[in-house]
């Protein structure tokens, strides 16, 4: 038995806990001493009196045979941070709470429930709660997935169920009728939220946290204070109730209702609001004209001699008026604009906080206002500093790694060396990492970004700290031959590797020492690795398409505690396995094989294997006539799409195995790659046939026409993290971008690799895209929609790119309006 102390609430160390600061440091120092295993200051004084040697045959430093929990709320992590130095296991051992799966919802109320509900209930619970609330929330603007149940929100709805059986004295939950009960247990939930607060905080929720049509908008914090919206014990009071969330965010942090049944209740409060108010300004002027035809009449009765003397000074006065108030209007927007040209330039120079994305909105809306000279220039030199320079390696690169900040990337290379590279300039960070004695096949960064393991061919892994580009250690010796994969635990406390000596092994991320024994099973090469989301297990595939004729086309699934096999292979492929991936949720496998026909390819399938148990789930799915290259869950883990070498796509109901609907045709060569959008309404296919196709996930119809604009073969593609853009890379040696939303061209081509382009990614906040070439290359694109688009919405414009450059004025050259951007074709004269 170990003992495991759980310490919930711990925010409220840093909120009750600041009234006694000496009591606050010695509960750290405390904690201290038991999570870092040190001898506490009473024990140690003890150790040096007489009484000291009996102390010591009790003491063994060896063992720590208890754990600590720490739960508290993620805006709180900065006041953690705080201690990292004097408990550094704080820093690496973290667990971050998301959004339950329809499927975790669903336990959460059986177990909890016990007799109170049924499995019926709590499929009708979650399916209201997850369930789509109006056209509204089917825009690609979507931020989380149908598939996601907001704990807050499931709390209140079981809560207000059980209070309503409570009353009526039934013996089980009511839920047949949650499309009438679930909205007033909502709608009480949001009224009693804004209980003892002012009415102004209400207003700005529903002003500000919501679109026109119901969706809910994120909203900077530091505006909410800087505008005077809300004060910040307003803003806490209603995050302690759940209403909104606050996320911290590299640009900043940023609040948002919890979930959008929560806008649209917000949304008809302020609908009746405006009616309302709406209502008495009609009855205000209809006083105000019964009042004035009084005193018009009684006037003309009785100054009818003066009145029109009086009615001269009336129009003076209100000229004057009128003309005091536009010199004021004038005057606000003058001063507005130079505010916000001035803060843009102290923000993006750093001598304020925000970074350079805010700062050129702030410049951007200055000279939008008011185009003076002083902000044309300002704009000119914010811009030029945010240029993204390319650094080039003069050899192949078999794999690169965004840090988990997106602020490096790691490449390994055929030149036997890494390097890492700044992902805000391009810029080689200090020298190659040097080491390794043959060239690197494998990179990853550790969950928390301090450290990156390597792979390489001379049958080593490599420690290396990210700070210091120095290596940690010695090799990490055990395979027999190269090291082709490795990964990251997500906790950051273990490695695993695969080799080409057909094993697996596991490393102490800490120490550099294996854990337990080599892992086999496998009879061919190992070419994949990969941990489940929760850390307890791995999953690792073997063959390849060397492996021609071979044996060895199977997966494996491993204990990651004890190193211990779970189950037999899982064998049931003919071919090589080209693909493995975990679900969202962790509890299920897909792989994909890629048999290819000119080389005796015989296997076109998917298999679908339980994650806990390793037995296939159904038969294999089956319907492609040639090699599947390109497998993807949807983000809520319930369909599975697949590209193959017989030009179609197919989508696969991840639960079942089935097919859904028809071969998704419409590419007139082979597909090479598929990807959802993350709101898992959409797919992007790249062909042979040089194009992209969108798609209706949910119809598995196509959208739109195909996307022409490459002049070869479309090998890679991907969503930005927000949806709204595509990224592909081609044979033709360029990339282009795409608006998601119309299926247009961004710009112009972007040229810089000198040969075929293929891979692509965005970084994680959307403004960079990183790509790797045949030509030996990596290049950094800075992504300049990511302002314009944010520019629109901060001024509450939803348009497109091209409708953003139509918008601006006609009458000013475009390049003096815009510099920086390019110059659309129908933009040429006037720039000119």
């Amino acid at each position: 038995w170990a003992p495991v102390f759980v310490l919930d609430q711990f925010e409220e160390i840093f909120t009750l806990g600041t009234a006694n600061p000496d009591q606050q440091k010695q509960v750290f120092y405390e904690l201290g001493d038991l999570m870092e295993n040190r001898i506490p200051k009473a024990l140690a004084e003890k150790l040096h009196s007489d009484e000291g040697d009996s102390l010591y045959e009790q003491l063994n430093l060896d063992t720590q045979p208890y754990r600590f929990v720490l739960s508290l709320r993620e805006d709180y992590l900065p006041d953690l941070e705080e201690w990292t130095d004097l408990i550094p296991r704080l820093g690496p051992n973290r667990y971050r709470l998301l959004p339950m799966s329809n499927v975790q919802a669903k336990d959460a109320i059986i177990k909890t429930g016990g007799t109170l509900v049924t499995a019926e209930d709590a499929d009708n619970i979650v399916h209201y709660l997850s369930s789509k609330q109006s056209s509204a929330e089917s825009e690609p603007n979507r931020r989380r997935t149908q598939a996601q149940v907001e704990p807050a929100l499931l709390s209140l709805m079981c809560s207000g169920l059980n209070e309503e059986r409570l009353k009526a004295q039934h013996p089980k939950l009511a839920t047949d009728n949650l499309a009438q009960e679930g909205g007033r247990i909502v709608e009480r939930f949001y009224d009693n939220a804004f209980a003892g607060l002012p009415e102004s905080v209400r207003d700005f929720i529903e002003q500000y946290l919501i679109t026109s049509n119901g969706v809910r908008l994120p909203y900077p914090v530091q505006s909410i204070e800087s505008e005077k919206l809300a004060t910040t014990e307003h803003i806490q009071i209603l995050i302690n109730k759940r209403l909104i969330r606050r996320e911290n965010l590299e640009e900043g942090d940023r609040i948002e209702l919890v979930h959008d049944r929560l806008a649209q209740i917000a949304l008809q409060h302020r609908q009746v609001s405006e009616q309302h108010k709406e209502s008495l300004r009609q009855q205000q002027r209809r006083r105000r004209w019964m009042v004035s035809s009084v005193v018009t009449i009684i006037g003309l009765i009785v100054f009818a001699g003066f009145m029109a003397d009086a009615r001269q000074k009336a129009l003076e006065a209100e000229a004057k008026a009128l003309e005091a108030k536009v010199k004021a209007e004038h005057a606000f927007l003058d001063a507005t604009a130079m505010r916000l040209a001035a803060e843009g330039g102290t923000i993006t120079s750093g001598l304020r906080p925000g970074g350079i994305v805010q700062g050129l909105f702030k410049v951007l809306a200055g000279h939008r206002i008011f185009r003076s000279a002083n902000t044309d220039e300002a704009m000119q030199a914010e811009y030029l500093k945010s240029l993204i320079f390319v650094r080039e390696n003069l050899n192949t690169i078999y794999s690169i790694a965004f840090s988990p900040d997106g602020n490096r990337i790691v490449s390994g290379s055929v030149d036997k060396t890494l390097r890492l590279w700044d992902a805000n300039t391009g810029q080689p960070i200090g020298q190659p990492l040097r080491g390794h004695e043959n060239a690197v096949f494998g990179v990853a960064f550790s969950p928390d970004g301090t450290r990156i393991v390597s792979g390489s061919g001379d049958k080593t892994l490599r420690l290396w700290d990210v700070n210091t580009g120095k290596p940690i250690g010695q090799p990490l010796k055990g395979h027999e031959d190269s090291v082709s994969s490795v990964a990251f635990s997500p906790d950051g406390n273990r490695i695993v590797s695969g080799s080409e000596d057909k094993t697996l092994r596991l490393w102490d991320a800490n120490t550099g020492q294996p854990t337990g024994q080599l892992l086999k099973g496998h009879e061919a090469r190992v070419s994949s690795v990969a941990f489940s989301p929760d850390g307890t297990r791995i999953v690792s595939g073997s063959g390849g398409i060397l492996d021609i004729g071979g044996r060895g086309y199977s997966l494996r699934l491993w204990d990651a505690n004890t190193g211990q096999s779970i189950g037999q292979p899982l064998k049931g492929h003919e071919d090589s396995v080209s693909s493995v991936a975990f679900s969202p949720d962790g509890t299920r496998i897909v792989s994909g094989s890629g048999g290819i026909p000119d080389i005796g390819g015989r296997d076109y399938s998917l298999r679908l294997w339980g994650a806990n148990t390793g037995q296939p789930i159904g038969q294999p799915l089956k319907g492609h006539e040639s090699a599947v290259f390109g497998v993807a869950f949807s983000p809520d883990g319930n369909r599975i799409v697949s590209g193959s070498w017989d030009k179609t796509l197919r989508l696969w109901d991840a639960n079942t195995g089935k097919p859904i609907g028809q071969p998704l045709k419409g590419h007139e060569a082979r597909v090479f790659s598929v990807a959802f959008s993350p709101d898992g309404n959409r797919i992007v296919s790249g062909s042979e046939d040089n194009t992209l196709r969108l798609w209706d996930a949910n119809t598995g119809k196509p959208i739109g026409q195909p996307l022409k604009g490459h002049e070869a073969t479309v090998s890679s593609v991907a969503f930005s993290p927000d949806g709204n853009r595509i990224v592909s890379g081609s044979n033709d040696k360029t990339l282009r971008l795409w608006d998601a939303n119309t299926g247009k061209p961004i710009g112009q081509p972007l040229k810089g690799h000198e040969d075929s382009v293929f891979s692509v990614a965005f970084s994680p906040d959307g403004s960079r895209i990183v790509s790797g070439s045949e030509d030996k290359t990596l290049r950094l694109w800075d992504v300049f929609e990511s302002w314009a688009d944010a520019l629109c919405k901060k001024l509450g414009r939803n348009m497109s790119h091209r409708e953003w450059q139509d918008w601006v004025s006609p009458d000013i050259p475009y390049k003096e309006q815009c510099p920086g951007l390019p110059i659309p074709p129908d933009k040429a004269d006037a720039a000119n």
